[in-house]
């Protein structure tokens, strides 16, 4: 089994990973591997791709995917084997998956506006990190670490049925590769396909789900920034959810008849607008 899967979600943008690779050292073909998923496949991209596989010495693998759900839906395509097989994705101990532009702190996209005086956004690495990948592999396995985060705010702390969960900014994270295969997360990710109605709305509700799959309270999580273990989350070491999440889980998971109306209307609205 290798180590590590490096999975990069892209739409037009992939420049800023290449370009970024540096940030992740210790990277070894023998044991890790490279997976990008693209809604904008270019000859222009391929060759990118080409170009950076020579200059490593590295195989990428380069899959396709339609521009659907953001890259939230991507993760669940991926995750339940619609992009690639799933025993290929479960031949490593660790996913190591964001964002195209997650390394790149200097990019415009990667920034806000002048009404935020172009602060660097929080689904982007901290500053002056580096991911070694063999320390991080030396901390899993001693911790047996079921995933990992690099956030710039720190995760997003929110409760739901009495229990308490963190998701990091963006959907960038590090999971233990063999906790996909678990009937229960399948059957969430298919519910998370089959509710994903494209909409930004989805895209946040996506980013909550994630913690509550894979971040609750109860396991070993690392901090990458913090260098920090923890296994429960106090409030006040992460920011608090800004979000509806109780209304997001109710519209995606508990009403399937607000669902459809609100679908119905969205159609006719668009029908109006195109005339």
């Amino acid at each position: 089994m290798k180590r590590f899967n490096i999975v990069v979600l892209n739409y037009k943008r992939l420049h800023s990973f290449l370009s970024n690779f540096e940030k992740i050292e210790a990277f070894d073909p023998a044991q890790d591997k490279i997976t990008i998923v693209t809604c904008s496949p270019s000859e222009d991209e391929r060759q990118r791709v080409k170009d950076f596989s020579e200059k490593y010495q590295v195989q990428v693998r380069y899959l396709t995917r339609r521009n659907f759900g953001i890259d939230q839906c991507a993760r669940v395509e991926y995750f339940s084997g619609k992009i690639d097989n799933l025993q290929e994705l479960l031949d490593t101990e660790y996913i190591f998956q964001f964002q195209e532009h997650y390394l790149d702190v200097k990019a415009p996209y990667s920034k806000w506006g002048a009404e935020e005086k172009f602060k660097v956004k929080g689904d982007v690495v901290p500053d002056n990190i580096i991911f070694d990948l063999n320390s991080l592999s030396r901390v899993f396995r001693e911790n047996k670490i079921a995933a990992a985060f690099c956030d710039r705010n720190h995760p997003c702390w929110f409760q739901r049925a009495g229990s308490t969960y963190i998701a990091p900014n963006g959907g960038n994270f590090i999971l233990s590769t063999k906790q996909i295969n678990d009937p229960y997360i399948q059957r969430e990710l298919k519910g998370m396909y089959h509710n994903c109605d494209n909409t930004y709305r989805w895209a946040v509700y996506a980013e909550y789900k994630w913690g509550e799959l894979f971040f609750s309270e109860g396991r070993p999580y690392y901090d990458i920034k913090r260098d920090k273990i923890y296994s429960q989350f106090p409030r006040d070491q992460f920011y608090v959810s800004p979000d509806p999440v109780d209304a997001l889980y109710d519209f995606y998971e508990g009403n399937l008849v607000k669902r459809i109306l609100y679908k119905a209307k969205a159609g006719i609205n668009k029908l109006v607008t195109s005339r």
